[in-house]
């Protein structure tokens, strides 16, 4: 597995607990504050695997496994 694509599920697990968290939440606007903060780990993942892509098609890293 490559560091974009490790770093990339690293993300994504973040993001999923802080919406379990957000979830749990009684205050609404820390409920937001926390899926704001979801929604930007899951950008900052999809940018990752975009990466990861980019070099797979441009040849500077082989097919993954």
């Amino acid at each position: 597995m490559s560091a974009e694509t490790d770093r990339a599920l690293r993300f994504r697990n973040y993001a999923e607990e802080l919406r379990v968290i957000a979830a749990s939440d009684a205050s609404a606007a820390s409920r937001e504050a926390l899926l704001r903060i979801a929604a930007e780990y899951e950008r900052m993942a999809a940018s990752l695997e975009a990466i990861e892509k980019s070099k797979i098609a441009t040849g500077q890293r082989q097919n993954p496994p």
